[in-house]
């Protein structure tokens, strides 16, 4: 999908933009987006999403199957050298300048409770947790977004004083699963049975141990939306 990153009309727009991120084939919307987040187009990317939203596409659904969908596939292609570091940041720039044009479109009542969200120590990758703050508020709860490499310390006072009714981690980097697994049980220690959902691409590879951590484990940002 990287390297063939030309655009493409399907027939029957709209039902693409409708198919979730789960389908094989890249939808139009995605296909459009991808191209220009690799090009480093941010106006293109722009008009992408600007587009998507005129032709009926809710805003959680580009957040959802547009946007988090491309930064998956981003981030697979780095992982399989098939982009450069460079290209990877420059495409999720381009996909920082849309999320924050994208959310003067949130509208929701703040009425489901308090979420803390954050990247363990360590963590660079600020994307993919402020996509899933920017959904959290689309669905209604009250957002307090740390942003990443939040050392542990300071982490637990967030929670002090905050006072969450759950905790996010955001975890992309194996190095960091020792972090994060110290950081969850000093939560536990002070916090006692405080929800806490760890999502990110490397959030999996403490599946085994998340009944013991007592966390849930999200895979993607629809899953992460749901268990929160």
């Amino acid at each position: 999908m990287c390297r063939a990153h030309h655009r493409r009309v399907p027939e029957g727009m709209m039902d693409s933009a409708s198919r979730t991120s789960s389908s094989r084939q890249p939808n139009y919307w995605q296909s459009e987006y991808i191209a220009a987040a690799l090009a480093g187009d941010r106006r293109r990317a722009w008009q992408v999403v600007s587009d998507a939203l005129d032709a009926g596409l809710s805003v959680a659904s580009v957040y959802k199957d547009v946007l988090a969908w491309a930064q998956a596939e981003i981030g697979d292609c780095w992982a399989d050298s098939e982009i450069s570091v460079a290209q990877e940041h420059m495409a999720s720039a381009v996909t920082q300048s849309v999320v924050a044009r994208l959310y003067a479109y949130i509208e929701s009542e703040r009425s489901r409770g308090c979420v803390l969200l954050g990247g363990v120590e360590g963590e660079e990758h600020v994307l993919p947790a402020q996509l899933a703050a920017d959904l959290l508020e689309l669905e209604g709860w009250n957002v307090a977004f740390l942003g990443t490499n939040i050392p542990s310390e300071d982490f637990l006072k967030a929670i002090e004083d905050e006072r969450p009714d759950v905790v996010g981690l955001s975890l992309t980097m194996a190095p960091d699963l020792p972090t994060a697994v110290t950081l969850i049980r000093d939560i536990r220690k002070r916090f006692g049975d405080l929800p806490i959902v760890l999502g990110g691409r490397a959030a999996a590879e403490l599946r085994e141990v998340a009944e013991d951590l007592d966390i849930e484990i999200c895979d993607d940002l629809e899953t992460f939306r749901r268990e929160v």
